[in-house]
C-alpha cells in the first residue's frame, strides 16, 4: 500500500524534479562532456519499452555516485520527460547521503527512496514494501543488486542483495531489464566518471524463474539478475 507520505512525494516529484534533472543533463553535457554511443536509437528503444502497461524494474552494475542519473539521461530527452514523467525511474540510495541537507533535498525531489544499507530487515522490508507499490503504480523502478558501489571496479556477483528478488516475486508481470553503464575511461570504482567520457549502454531482458518461495526464492532470482549482469560486463570489455 502506497502510504500518505509517498503520495505526497509522488506529486511533488512531477513539479521538482524535471528542473532538477535539466540540471544535471546540462552540467553532464556541457560541463562533463559525457557523450552516449547512439542515444537517439536508446532513448527510442526505451520510449517503445515504456509504451508496455506492465511493470519495469531495471537492474545495473554501480560504480559512481550518479549512475541513476545516467541511466535516466541515457533513455530520455529531457522535453520528452516533461509529458512522461512516470517514465522517470525511481532508485533506492543509501541513505547515509540523506544527512547532507542537499543530497536529502535532492534526492527527495529526485524520485528516491533513501534505504540503511546496515539497517533492520523490518527496514529494509519497509522500503521495499514502498518500491513494490511504486512499480504497482506503473511507475518505473531501478535497483542496482550490488547494494552499494562496486570497490573492485567490476560488477560482484558474490556481493548481492536480496531486494530485486523480492520486488519481482511479488510484482505480477514485471518484467526485467538488466542494464550496464561504464564510462570508457571507467577503471575503477570513482564518485563520478571521468570527464570526457563515452557511454556505449549495454541491456537485456530476462524472466527469472525459481521454484522456490521466500528468501530462497528471492536469491534465486537475484543471481539469475546478476548473472545477466555480469554477461554485459563480458560484453562491455570484449567490444
Amino acid at each position: 500500500m502506497v502510504t500518505l507520505k509517498l503520495r505526497i512525494q509522488i506529486v511533488l516529484t512531477y513539479l521538482g524534479f524535471p528542473p532538477l534533472a535539466s540540471l544535471f543533463f546540462i552540467l553532464m553535457k556541457h560541463w562533463l562532456k559525457y557523450d552516449v554511443i547512439d542515444i537517439k536509437k536508446t532513448r527510442e528503444f526505451y520510449k517503445e519499452i515504456t509504451k508496455d502497461p506492465r511493470p519495469l524494474l531495471i537492474c545495473s552494475n554501480h560504480l559512481t555516485y550518479i549512475d541513476s542519473i545516467l541511466i535516466i539521461w541515457m533513455f530520455g530527452h529531457p522535453l520528452w520527460y516533461l509529458t512522461h514523467l512516470d517514465k522517470i525511474s525511481w532508485n533506492l540510495p543509501n541513505a547515509k547521503y540523506a544527512k547532507n541537507p542537499f543530497f536529502r533535498f535532492v534526492g527527495y525531489f529526485g524520485k528516491c527512496m533513501f534505504i540503511e544499507r546496515k539497517g533492520s530487515l523490518a527496514h529494509s522490508n519497509k522500503v521495499l514494501e514502498q518500491a513494490i507499490s511504486i512499480l504497482k503504480r506503473e511507475q518505473v523502478l531501478t535497483i542496482f543488486p550490488e547494494g552499494r558501489r562496486s570497490k573492485t571496479g567490476r560488477f560482484e556477483t558474490d556481493k548481492l542483495v536480496f531486494g530485486p528478488g523480492r520486488v519481482f516475486s511479488e510484482v505480477n508481470d514485471c518484467r526485467v531489464l538488466c542494464v550496464y553503464v561504464r564510462s570508457n575511461k571507467q577503471n575503477g570504482a570513482s564518485s563520478l566518471p571521468p570527464k570526457n567520457s563515452v557511454f556505449k549502454p549495454l541491456f537485456r531482458f530476462i524472466t527469472p524463474e525459481t521454484s522456490k518461495s521466500g528468501y530462497e526464492g528471492y536469491k534465486e532470482i537475484v543471481s539469475q539478475i546478476g548473472a545477466s549482469i555480469k554477461e554485459l560486463e563480458v560484453q562491455h570489455f570484449s567490444l
